[in-house]
């Protein structure tokens, strides 16, 4: 999360979310500006000898920045942001003396927004530009991403409409390319992947993405939202933006029953329901989801909720890191939970989430308790803690390329986690506020019953995989790893 006062001001002018949280799945969170990519990490990690060591700078430096942002008084939102990083060098140790690589190249990050106001803020057109550009041949040397977008409403803005769309860019050389289409936001490399292939020697790579809704969002009662929303296999937007995936259409409804006057025990009180399918660009069905929940606020100003969640049995073309499409048993999640008066000094807060997975396998059961005590206006102290566990019994483990073939290799996870937030908030001044957090964490895990996929897409669970006994598969305490001999026949194959 972004803490940097000079990326903070002005966000909402710069903030282009290419589809809205609604649409569910991965793209809840993709955006064509995520400031955290200015001053990141160095991206490169310099390969070594066994007798080298390296140590590289943990974030990379700002040379200059320089942003505008604001409102006209004839509505037109703009804002230009412009910085440069240094160049990032490792400094490699070994027995033949120290020498340094480049980690990180100088680059230019630019980024220009704007946004216009028509009918008194009933209708909105704005547009989006990103560039960045560097010099290193294990990065993207360009990253060139537009974007347009148009909200209107009418009927006393009652109705709306919503479109956005957006274009990406990236070149580089072949290395660099070839990276991304492996990259794990589209695992181009997928054995079944008959819509994107690999190309060794492309030199650049270009996508589109984009979301389309109407719903009713004003009035008293219903409401409601329909839309879809996409990502071509070739867009890319992480050089300035976020992108988790790529290659996927998304068809998302939702709609919400509200009742804002007291009656009974409550407030207001509001049901909702959403229902999601997804695609990738070959055709292939991956997702289909449905949700109820409901919340409410009672007179005493105590607020809580309840939601579940059906996911039924699905594609990923992930699970197996860049090998075929794995199909995968559905799940039942459910949720609760419960705030006291937000008015308080003393507050407190509760949730808790469970999800089990077709035929048992899976389950997820997690709790938290929270605390919030404010002993003076100035002051505020928080607290939460968080218990989960985790049982996942087709966890990806690893791929090996053995004589017997390529193989993907699972194995059933339990693991367990506590977890402490600790904040402290103490306001000297309006314009000086002091803060700590903290977030402490225990989590162990647990490795058993190995397998093997022998048919990603079966239809018949068990026809998906091959469970390893204990004639296949040993532990080798003296390298800590497992030796798996596959056919029986006494050597090991991988």
């Amino acid at each position: 999360e972004e803490k940097r006062p000079f990326f903070i001001e002005g966000k909402n002018i710069t903030d282009f979310p290419v589809a809205p949280a609604i649409t569910g799945g991965s793209f809840t969170q993709d955006n064509l500006f995520y400031s955290r990519r200015i001053g990141k990490s160095p991206a490169y990690f310099p390969d070594l000898d066994p007798e080298e060591y390296s140590t590289q700078p943990e974030n990379t430096s700002i040379i200059g920045a320089a942003k505008v942002t604001g409102k006209t008084p004839g509505g037109l939102s703009l804002g230009i942001l412009e910085s440069v990083t240094a160049r990032e060098m490792a400094d490699i140790q070994g027995p033949s003396g120290t020498h340094q690589v480049e980690v990180e190249p100088p680059t230019n990050f630019l980024v220009g927004r704007a946004q216009q106001d028509y009918g008194q803020g009933t209708t909105q057109v704005g547009g989006m530009l990103t560039a960045v550009n560097r010099q290193l041949d294990f990065l993207h040397r360009s990253a060139w991403v537009g974007g347009a977008d148009l909200f209107h409403r009418w009927n006393n803005r009652t109705w709306y409409v919503a479109v956005d769309a957006a274009a990406s860019r990236v070149a580089g050389d072949t290395q660099a390319l070839l990276r991304t289409q492996r990259a794990s936001a589209r695992f181009f490399q997928r054995p079944d992947n008959d819509h994107a292939e690999v190309d060794s020697t492309a030199t650049s790579l270009a996508g589109h993405a984009g979301s389309l809704r109407l719903g009713k969002g004003g009035g008293q009662g219903f409401r409601f939202q329909l839309g879809s929303a996409w990502r071509s296999p070739g867009f890319e937007i992480n050089d300035l933006g976020f992108l988790r995936r790529a290659d996927e259409i998304n068809q998302f409804a939702w709609a919400s029953y509200a009742q804002r006057n007291p009656f009974a025990i409550f407030r207001t009180a509001q049901i909702n329901g959403n229902q999601w399918l997804s695609w990738d660009f070959g055709g292939d069905l991956l997702i289909r989801q449905f949700n109820v929940n409901g919340n409410a606020q009672f007179k005493n100003s105590w607020q809580a909720g309840i939601g579940s969640t059906r996911l039924l049995e699905y594609t990923s073309n992930y699970e197996l890191r860049g090998g075929p499409s794995f199909r995968l048993p559905g799940t039942h999640d459910l949720n609760a939970w419960v705030e006291t008066d937000s008015r308080g000094r003393v507050r407190f807060n509760a949730s808790t989430y469970h999800s089990l997975g077709q035929d048992n396998t899976s389950s997820t059961h997690s709790g938290e308790l929270g605390v919030s005590v404010e002993p003076s206006n100035a002051l505020r102290i928080s607290a939460n803690t968080e218990y989960s566990r985790n049982r996942k019994d087709l966890q990806y483990v690893t791929t090996r390329n053995a004589d017997v073939g390529t193989r993907y290799l699972l194995g059933q996870l339990d693991q367990e986690t506590l977890s402490l937030t600790f904040r402290i908030d103490y306001t000297l001044t309006p314009n000086l506020t002091i803060q700590y957090y903290g977030s402490p964490f225990i989590s162990a895990g647990q490795y058993d019953t190995f397998r093997r996929v022998t048919n990603s897409r079966a239809p018949d669970y068990d026809d998906r995989t091959q469970i390893y006994d204990d004639s296949q598969i040993s532990y080798v305490e003296d390298t800590n790893s497992y030796a798996v001999d596959e056919n029986g026949d006494g050597q090991v194959d991988y």
